[in-house]
Protein backbone atom coordinates (compact mmCIF):
# COMPACT_ATOMS: atom_id res chain seq x y z
CA UNK A 1 0.00 0.00 0.00
CA UNK A 2 2.76 2.47 0.94
CA UNK A 3 4.64 1.64 -2.24
CA UNK A 4 1.61 2.67 -4.33
CA UNK A 5 1.42 5.97 -2.49
CA UNK A 6 5.12 6.70 -3.10
CA UNK A 7 4.75 5.74 -6.76
CA UNK A 8 1.72 8.05 -7.10
CA UNK A 9 3.62 10.94 -5.46
CA UNK A 10 6.53 10.51 -7.84
CA UNK A 11 4.17 10.40 -10.79
CA UNK A 12 2.39 13.57 -9.61
CA UNK A 13 5.70 15.42 -9.14
CA UNK A 14 6.90 14.42 -12.59
CA UNK A 15 3.56 15.34 -14.17
CA UNK A 16 3.61 18.79 -12.54
CA UNK A 17 7.19 19.34 -13.70
CA UNK A 18 6.38 18.29 -17.26
CA UNK A 19 3.19 20.40 -17.46
CA UNK A 20 4.23 23.49 -15.50
CA UNK A 21 3.46 25.92 -18.34
CA UNK A 22 0.06 24.34 -18.98
CA UNK A 23 -0.86 24.65 -15.31
CA UNK A 24 0.23 28.30 -15.19
CA UNK A 25 -1.83 29.14 -18.27
CA UNK A 26 -4.83 27.25 -16.90
CA UNK A 27 -4.61 29.04 -13.55
CA UNK A 28 -4.29 32.43 -15.27
CA UNK A 29 -7.43 31.77 -17.31
CA UNK A 30 -9.32 30.59 -14.23
CA UNK A 31 -8.15 33.57 -12.18
CA UNK A 32 -9.22 36.10 -14.82
CA UNK A 33 -12.66 34.49 -15.01
CA UNK A 34 -13.08 34.35 -11.21
CA UNK A 35 -11.03 37.30 -9.96
CA UNK A 36 -13.66 38.95 -7.75
CA UNK A 37 -14.81 35.81 -5.85
CA UNK A 38 -11.19 34.74 -5.34
CA UNK A 39 -10.23 38.15 -3.94
CA UNK A 40 -13.30 38.18 -1.68
CA UNK A 41 -12.44 34.72 -0.35
CA UNK A 42 -8.84 35.77 0.29
CA UNK A 43 -10.02 38.87 2.17
CA UNK A 44 -12.41 36.73 4.26
CA UNK A 45 -9.60 34.34 5.21
CA UNK A 46 -7.34 37.25 6.17
CA UNK A 47 -9.99 38.86 8.36
CA UNK A 48 -10.77 35.51 10.00
CA UNK A 49 -7.15 34.81 10.95
CA UNK A 50 -4.73 37.66 10.28
CA UNK A 51 -1.93 35.99 12.29
CA UNK A 52 -1.88 33.02 9.92
CA UNK A 53 -1.80 35.39 6.94
CA UNK A 54 1.16 37.23 8.50
CA UNK A 55 2.93 33.90 9.03
CA UNK A 56 2.57 32.85 5.38
CA UNK A 57 3.58 36.31 4.12
CA UNK A 58 6.71 36.27 6.33
CA UNK A 59 7.59 32.78 5.10
CA UNK A 60 7.25 33.91 1.49
CA UNK A 61 9.49 36.96 2.11
CA UNK A 62 12.07 34.78 3.84
CA UNK A 63 12.17 32.43 0.88
CA UNK A 64 12.26 35.28 -1.64
CA UNK A 65 15.16 37.08 0.06
CA UNK A 66 17.02 34.02 1.34
CA UNK A 67 16.44 34.79 5.03
CA UNK A 68 16.50 32.30 7.87
CA UNK A 69 13.01 31.18 8.90
CA UNK A 70 12.06 28.94 11.83
CA UNK A 71 8.95 30.50 13.37
CA UNK A 72 5.57 28.81 13.63
CA UNK A 73 2.08 30.31 13.34
CA UNK A 74 1.84 30.26 17.15
CA UNK A 75 4.87 32.60 17.36
CA UNK A 76 2.89 35.40 15.74
CA UNK A 77 0.71 36.94 18.42
CA UNK A 78 -1.20 40.08 17.50
CA UNK A 79 -1.65 42.38 20.52
CA UNK A 80 -4.74 44.58 20.90
CA UNK A 81 -2.76 47.76 20.21
CA UNK A 82 0.41 48.63 18.33
CA UNK A 83 3.30 48.60 20.82
CA UNK A 84 4.89 51.60 19.06
CA UNK A 85 1.96 54.02 18.58
CA UNK A 86 -0.42 52.57 21.22
CA UNK A 87 -3.27 52.63 18.70
CA UNK A 88 -5.60 49.70 18.09
CA UNK A 89 -4.96 47.58 15.03
CA UNK A 90 -7.51 47.93 12.26
CA UNK A 91 -7.62 45.31 9.54
CA UNK A 92 -8.32 47.08 6.26
CA UNK A 93 -6.56 50.33 7.17
CA UNK A 94 -3.12 50.05 5.60
CA UNK A 95 -1.35 52.15 8.22
CA UNK A 96 -3.00 50.52 11.24
CA UNK A 97 -3.02 46.89 10.12
CA UNK A 98 -0.68 44.42 11.86
CA UNK A 99 2.72 43.72 10.32
CA UNK A 100 5.56 41.36 11.25
CA UNK A 101 8.75 43.18 12.24
CA UNK A 102 12.20 41.65 12.56
CA UNK A 103 13.84 43.17 15.65
CA UNK A 104 17.29 42.48 14.16
CA UNK A 105 16.89 42.50 10.35
CA UNK A 106 20.07 40.51 9.77
CA UNK A 107 18.78 37.52 11.76
CA UNK A 108 15.73 36.77 9.63
CA UNK A 109 12.41 35.40 10.86
CA UNK A 110 13.58 33.34 13.83
CA UNK A 111 12.03 32.70 17.23
CA UNK A 112 12.51 35.67 19.52
CA UNK A 113 13.32 38.03 16.65
CA UNK A 114 9.78 38.83 15.47
CA UNK A 115 7.19 41.23 16.82
CA UNK A 116 3.86 42.42 15.51
CA UNK A 117 3.60 46.19 15.07
CA UNK A 118 1.50 48.40 12.81
CA UNK A 119 2.41 48.62 9.15
CA UNK A 120 3.10 52.34 9.60
CA UNK A 121 5.48 51.74 12.52
CA UNK A 122 7.27 49.02 10.55
CA UNK A 123 7.65 51.29 7.56
CA UNK A 124 8.88 54.28 9.57
CA UNK A 125 11.44 52.70 11.87
CA UNK A 126 15.05 52.90 10.71
CA UNK A 127 16.74 49.82 9.30
CA UNK A 128 20.38 49.30 8.34
CA UNK A 129 21.10 50.16 4.68
CA UNK A 130 22.31 46.62 4.01
CA UNK A 131 18.84 45.18 4.76
CA UNK A 132 16.72 47.63 2.73
CA UNK A 133 15.04 46.25 -0.36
Amino acid sequence: MARDKVRQQKYNEQYRADHKDDAAASWKTYYEANKEPLKARQKEKYRANPALYLFYAARARAKKFGLEFNIEPSDIVIPDVCPVFKTPFEVGDRNRCPSVDRKHPDKGYVKGNVAVISFRANRLHPSPPSTRR
